[in-house]
């Protein structure tokens, strides 16, 4: 079965190499019970490692079912220990953070279908299959009810015993084991011995190495290598009687417990849920799993280790969720002020640098509507009713400001102009005859025109509702209007002076001597219209009706909210990229703590290779705790972000309710990203210590403690 010829291994030293293996033949038949013996440093342990598949010879060949060892890959090489050889070592080689019956079913995570062996058509089972069989095992051996407890809770012999089980699950033909009795008292050294002598009857091959010439005793055959050779082989000879007297007076194997069992007190489970549920999902689910219960060993380190990482995922959040919202708070401001129409005027002080003169203006009732003829298909053009300059004077003050005309009651609703007492003009006071002296002041002019502290105000809540106001002087008007009601005070982003003007219905103003030409009007495009394209056609329009002698200007509020939300975006980049260089310098942290976990888990990484995990898969597994430390977060950020935003808008909506909407704010596009870049970094910053992890020799893994 085993066959090694001139079998050559070299270690190098500093300076030069030290020959461990020298010249070595050695042929090992099936079903034999071999003992290796030899002093320390004879090289029986480096035998070991060759007949393992765990090191490479550096000359000569060493064949396992009439396959060379030499003409197998490293996938091949994990492959044939995994399916072929079983190993028991000295010293257990249980992992730590599993319990037992993970560490029993560890090399069950590893099977892939044989492709480079003698043993032909290996298959997998599902794994219910596996997980019936590591119990049958552990019951054979007397552990059983012991399935959820961690290593650290079992004794020597308990431990070996459990070695012995996550050895035989898959069957192998070659059973190597290591000074398997080396770290056990007498008795329990008797009874593993016992073991190895059973399984051995059941047609398996046996290889020990040992220094102990006790142990060899129990061999079939005995070889001593001292110094790198074999210098005796010897083998007993038992006769047919002999042999079925020993199959007669030794019962299938069956471990009796002798030891004490721990108390129910002092056995606490590393893991959650059911024994059967142990192997209900395969790699890398089962990875994922493994990562969590990685870090939740050092809970503080992770912690600290994503703690950078987390300000950036949360810096994204923030700042994408507070833009967006923050744009629609601009625009739905905008849109109560115009924001979707335009002004056009005349350009007076271009006009007084060219020369050109005054431009008389639009006739509301000829002109104007031919112009919105004209333009019908693409929105609605109404001419400006302002008048500046005016005296307002009532029976306490005096002030000045603008009277504004309202020809339409909807123009109060559409700028959002709310009531702080009295009411809006009547359907009948703005179009019909005859003409209405009424007038809603605005918040600014009220408080000029009529002081709070009169006896007038103490006695009517109403007041100044119910007052005059005469318009003289300044301007073209000669006006006396009852006071209906008083606005409540507005933004003054387009208009410096509209709290301050007075409101009057068009027909009224009229009436009181304004003029029938007006000099400027308002552009509201239809819906889908750019009011910029709409803005620069009108002012097109009117320079080509007056002979191109006049120039126009436009103010368009859509300019500025494209202003705006160019600042936010701007802003949103620089924080993206703030949050980048977080995501960075986070990625660097968890590559250093990814690094330091490998460092820890050496001999993890050997035990694994050992009994038949791939590069790649050592690889994957690493990849996916990495992943996942970023993974956690990635989802701590946004959180983070998540909670910060609601209460930056929660402040928000209730300073501007007018403009920022109540509820919770869910950027998804910038959930999304941050769980991207999580993903991403821990990929991308995992992958070179996941790399490292896998390219470790399983022989220098196994020897850290």
């Amino acid at each position: 079965m085993i066959n090694l010829r001139n079998v050559v291994f070299d270690y190098p030293l500093q300076g030069g190499t030290f020959r461990a293996l020298n010249g070595v033949n050695l042929r090992i038949e099936r079903g034999d019970f071999v003992a290796i013996i030899g002093a320390s440093g004879s090289g029986k342990t480096t035998l070991m490692n060759i007949i393992g598949l765990m090191a490479t010879p550096t000359s000569g060949d060493m064949e396992i079912d009439g396959v060379s060892a030499g003409t197998l890959d490293a996938d091949a090489l994990a492959a044939a220990r995994n399916q072929k050889l079983g190993f028991i070592f000295q010293h257990f080689n249980l992992l730590p953070r599993l319990t037992v019956l993970e560490n029993v079913l560890l090399p069950a995570q590893y099977i892939e279908d044989g492709k480079a062996v003698a043993k032909t058509s290996f298959k997998k089972p599902s794994s219910a299959h596996w997980e019936e069989r590591a119990l049958t095992l552990l019951k054979t051996f007397g552990l059983e009810g012991q399935e959820d407890k961690t290593p650290a809770l079992l004794s020597g012999g308990q431990k070996q015993r459990v070695a012995i089980c996550r050895a035989l699950l898959l069957d192998p033909d070659v059973l190597l084991a290591d000074e398997p009795t080396g770290a056990l008292d007498s008795a329990n050294t008797s009874r593993v011995l016992d073991l190895l002598e059973a399984m051995n009857r059941e047609g398996r091959t046996i290889i020990v190495i040992t220094h102990d010439v006790q142990v060899a005793s129990r061999a079939k055959r005995v070889v001593k290598i001292h110094d790198g050779q074999i210098r005796e082989d010897t083998r007993k000879t038992e006769t047919a009687s002999q042999k079925a007297s020993e199959k007669a007076q030794n019962p299938p194997l069956l471990w009796e417990e002798t030891e004490p069992k721990h108390s129910a007190s002092a056995i606490k489970s590393s893991c959650q849920g059911t024994v059967g549920s142990v192997l209900a999902s395969w790699f890398p689910l089962t990875a994922v799993r493994q990562a969590f219960s990685n870090l939740g060993v050092n809970p503080v380190r992770s912690l600290l280790t994503v703690f950078g990482l987390s300000i950036g995922m949360s810096a994204i959040i923030i700042m994408l969720t507070l833009t967006s919202e923050a744009r629609q708070a601009f625009q739905r401001f905008f849109d109560t002020k115009g924001g979707k129409s335009a002004w056009i005027s005349a350009d007076w002080r271009e006009s007084e640098r060219l020369g050109k003169g005054y431009w008389r203006g639009l006739h509301r009732d000829v002109e104007a509507p031919l112009l919105n003829r004209y333009f019908s298909r693409y929105g609605r053009i109404d001419p400006m009713t302002e008048v500046s300059d005016c005296q307002f004077r009532s029976r306490f003050r005096t002030a000045s400001g603008e009277a504004k005309g309202i020809e339409d009651l909807g123009q109060f609703s559409e700028s959002e102009m709310k009531l702080a007492k009295g009411r809006y003009f009547s359907p009948s006071e703005v179009m019909e005859s005859p003409v209405s002296k009424v007038v809603v002041l605005g918040k600014a002019a009220a408080d000029s025109l009529f002081p709070s502290l009169s006896e007038e105000a103490v006695a009517n809540p109403r007041y100044p509702v119910g007052e005059t106001v005469t318009i003289r002087g300044g301007c073209s008007l000669n006006l006396t209007l009852t006071v209906v009601g008083v606005l409540q005070e507005q933004d003054t982003v387009f208009d410096n002076a509209i709290n301050a003007a007075l409101w009057v219905p068009t027909r009224t103003l009229r009436a009181g001597g304004l003029s029938p030409y007006t000099r400027s009007v308002m552009a509201i495009p239809h819906p889908g219209v750019s009011p910029t394209w709409f803005a620069e056609n009108v002012k097109t329009f009117l320079r080509a009706s007056t002979g191109d002698r006049f120039p126009f200007r436009a103010f368009v509020p859509e300019q500025q909210i494209s202003r705006v939300n160019l600042m936010l975006t701007v802003l949103g980049g620089l924080t993206i990229v703030v949050g980048g260089i977080c995501t960075v310098i986070g990625g660097i942290g968890v590559m250093n703590i990814m690094l330091v976990n490998i460092a820890e888990r050496i001999r993890e990484i050997g035990i694994r290779k050992a009994v038949g995990a791939k590069g790649f898969r050592i690889r994957n597994q690493f990849l996916v705790e990495s992943t996942v430390l970023c993974l956690v977060a990635g989802v701590l950020g946004v959180a983070a972000g998540v909670l910060v935003s609601n209460l930056a808008m929660a402040a928000a909506a209730h300073a501007m309710p007018r403009y920022v909407n109540a509820g919770v704010s869910w950027n998804s596009a910038a959930v999304a990203i941050a769980l991207v870049s999580s993903v991403v970094a821990g990929f991308g910053f995992g992958l070179l210590p996941a790399r490292r992890a896998a390219a470790m020799d399983v022989v220098e893994a196994l020897r850290q403690e």
